[in-house]
Order: structure tokens, then sequence, then C-alpha cells
């Protein structure tokens, strides 16, 4: 892999990134295949850990559930992340860093995460 292509994949990964990853395996309803992703660990843990926490996302919008799911606008066509999947990955699984959310949209997800853990 030429140090581009490997610039554009492993680059820095930071909170509020959107992500390409590889979800499979997975089991029963798991989000699965490749999807975008929000990343929505912290930085410190970003840059330390082989690991990073996301919220998967979907172009799938005709359904949209207000209190777990919020739209992302930053992808150039209808989306919307599902924040009561969050998950734990390991970085290999990240295929490509695409963008970011604005502050607003991490801050939102931030909130539908909480409430869907019933940390609020």
């Amino acid at each position: 892999m030429d140090s581009t292509a490997n610039q554009k994949k492993t680059g820095q990964i930071k909170r509020g990134s959107i992500v390409v990853v590889q979800f499979n395996p997975s089991v029963g309803s798991e989000t699965k295949n490749i999807h975008f992703a929000v990343v929505v660990s912290i930085d410190q843990l970003n840059s330390r850990s082989p690991l990073i926490s996301v919220v998967p996302m979907t172009t799938k919008v005709d359904r949209f559930f207000p209190a777990f799911e919020v739209m992302i606008n930053e992808t150039g066509k209808p989306a919307k992340a599902d924040c009561a999947q969050v998950r734990t990955i390991a970085k290999e699984r990240v295929v490509e860093i695409k963008g970011a959310v604005s502050e607003e949209t991490l801050t939102e997800i931030g909130n539908k995460i909480k409430m869907a853990l019933g940390l609020d």
C-alpha cells in the first residue's frame, strides 16, 4: 500500500470523524458489512488505544426514531446515526477516514447515546 493510501486509512482518527468501517463478522441485528460510522470516543483514547468507539450510520432514513437516531448532513446524501448501536471496534476495521461531523451533530449524538444507555 502506498503512503498516501495508508495515510488516508490510518491518519489520525479523531472524535467526530466519519469513517468507513468493516463491521463483519456481526451477529443477529448488529450492523453488518461496510458502513459509515461516527467516532465517539475521546481523542486521548483514540491516539493511544488500538480501539475506538463508533456509532454506525445508514442511508435507510425512511424510518426515523428521534429518541435514538441523529440525522447526518455531512455525507452528501441523507443518512442517520444509530446511537443505540454504539460499538467499540479495533482500528483495523477502519477502511477509510471520510470527513467529520459538526460539533452540533456530535453533541446531539452524545445526548442520544446517553439516552440510549440511561446515563441521564
